[in-house]
């Protein structure tokens, strides 16, 4: 009889693969004992001889039915050679040798998992409900474009007098609200509210008409201020 601390000849080595993945090497006795132990979980195992041999369904057509140990039911053999199997290692239950899959990993690792999940819904509310920097300045920066491009599309008609008589108006009333929030702070300190204030306050009501040679000066001034604040934001 083969001890257990021998190492098992090439010709008897056998494999088992559950979950799409190969354990072994065992003996033949090692391999009967360990899978006629798990019940219904054999009947999802598949077996080979040596390294290199055909895989057969453990159930049915199991190269181990055919030999003398596997008269009959794998499910019913017992003996000395169980003993040895309980032994062994990492090969004491089929179904632990077969949770190695993605959800072996996970209940192997649910604190991590339980971790990774906390830290992904932080990220999730902070993107949600932190508030973005300048969001407010971003906006008003947005409304200027508008204008510009209302403005822009008007001269390439060109427009009628009413029509240009409207977008002044419309241009004054969207412009009169951020013109007095950021009057309350606008300043050296705070360039990015002050170069706006001048755009919304200063440039973009005298961009509204006709192209002249002082408005095509004071658009190319408003897109110049723009531009900086554009990039101040960008970089913020």
């Amino acid at each position: 009889m083969r001890s257990k601390d021998e190492p098992i000849p090439a010709d008897e080595e056998w494999y088992y693969a559950i979950d799409d993945r190969a354990h072994g090497p065992l003996s033949r006795c090692d391999l009967e004992d360990l899978l006629g132990r798990c019940g219904e979980t054999a009947s999802e195992v598949r077996v080979r001889k040596g390294a290199d041999g055909q895989w057969t369904p453990f159930r049915s057509g199991s190269p181990t039915a055919n030999t003398p140990r596997g008269q009959g039911s794998t499910s019913e053999l017992s003996g000395p050679s169980a003993e040895r199997a309980g032994r062994s290692g990492p090969h004491r239950s089929v179904r632990q040798a077969g949770g190695g899959g993605f959800r072996g990993v996970l209940q192997g690792h649910r604190d991590l998992v339980a971790a990774v999940g906390v830290w992904i819904l932080l990220n999730v509310l902070f993107l949600l409900f932190w508030p973005q920097p300048y969001a407010r300045e971003r906006r008003y920066l947005e409304t200027l474009q508008g204008i510009v491009a209302e403005a822009d599309q008007l001269r390439a008609k060109p427009a009628s007098e009413q029509e240009w008589q409207e977008l002044a108006r419309r241009t004054k009333q969207t412009l009169a609200p951020m013109v007095r929030d950021l009057e309350k702070s606008a300043n050296s300190s705070e360039l990015v509210r002050q170069q706006l204030l001048w755009c919304a306050r200063d440039l973009a009501p005298r961009i509204i008409g006709p192209q002249t040679k002082e408005r095509e000066g004071q658009q190319r001034r408003l897109k110049q201020y723009m531009e900086s604040v554009a990039k101040a934001l960008r970089d913020s």
